[in-house]
Order: structure tokens, then sequence, then C-alpha cells
């Protein structure tokens, strides 16, 4: 008896987070960012620094968006579920010689903990893609920390190729 009630959970719980998923997926929307939401892209901003080690600072964090945004240095998604947002990703415009074209460097991806494994991140990486296409760019490129498991296995999963004949290395001046 106690075993088939195992088993019982067990399904139960399964297919009610496979459901919660599959709704969440549904309801995620990509928009772009802009001043009227900079209060919670900074919130989600400074959430993403967190993450990377890297003391909060409100008033920079939200001085840096900003500027971003105002300037048009950068372009920003935002995912959304119903009235909350979740997530969002930063994009670069940078040049490759060898291909004669523009680029856009993918800087940033975070998506809030309890929103992961929904479909977020891939939407906003589907969402950077047809920017790519739309701004006719030889592509996507990005950085993530080798011990990063999780942000490997949504890369793979989205057809990104792992770069496994180039070293990066910085020069930083502050």
């Amino acid at each position: 008896m106690q075993e088939r009630f195992f088993y019982t959970f067990l399904f139960a719980f399964f297919f009610s987070r496979l459901a919660v998923t599959l709704t969440m997926t549904n309801t995620i929307t990509i928009i772009p960012a802009a001043l009227e939401n900079l209060d919670e892209l900074a919130v989600l901003f400074q959430k993403y620094r967190i993450f990377y080690k890297k003391e909060p600072d409100t008033e920079g964090e939200k001085d840096f968006l900003r500027d971003r945004i105002t300037k048009k240095e950068s372009v920003i998604y935002l995912a959304k579920c119903e009235d909350k947002y979740i997530g969002f990703v930063q994009l670069f415009p940078i040049f490759t010689s060898t291909r004669i074209s523009r680029l856009w460097l993918l800087n940033d991806l975070y998506v809030d903990e309890d929103f992961r494994k929904t479909g977020a991140a891939t939407r906003l990486i589907e969402k950077s893609k047809e920017l790519a296409r739309e701004t006719n760019t030889a592509g996507l490129m990005l950085q993530t920390a080798k011990t990063n498991l999780t942000a490997q296995s949504v890369y793979d999963k989205n057809d990104f190729v792992k770069d496994d004949d180039f070293y990066t290395y910085y020069w930083f001046n502050k």
C-alpha cells in the first residue's frame, strides 16, 4: 500500500510540475526594455551581478542600464510571466573582421531562480536570434563560466557551438 502511495505521489508531482512548466512557457512574453521598466530590470540585473560574485550597487547598476537604453548602446529584452518580470538578455553590437560583418555579443542572460526550467531562457535566446536575423548579422557570440553547467546546457540545447580552438584573454584598466 505504501509503495502504491509513493508512486501515485511521484506521478502526481512529476505531472503537476510539467503542467506548471508548460503553462508558464505559454504565458512568458518577451518585450524590449525601456525606461518605463528600468526599476524591474535593475532588480534582475543586480541578481545577475550577485550571481557573478559582484557587490550590489543599486544606483550604479541603474545608471549603467539607463545609459545603455538611452544611448542605444545595447539591446535589452525582458521576459515577463503575467505581471512579473522574470529575466532579461542584453546584447551589444560588435564586428567580426574575419566574416566582414556585424555580430551580436550576448553579454548577459539571467532568469530569476523561481522561473528557471520554464523556457524563459530559451525564449530570450530565440528573441536574440531573431534580432540577429533581422539586423542581418553573422550571429551571436557569448561566454559563460566553465563551472556554469546549467547555462552550458541551455546554450547546447539552443544550437550554440562551443569554441575549443581559442582562448579568451583580458586586460582590465580598472
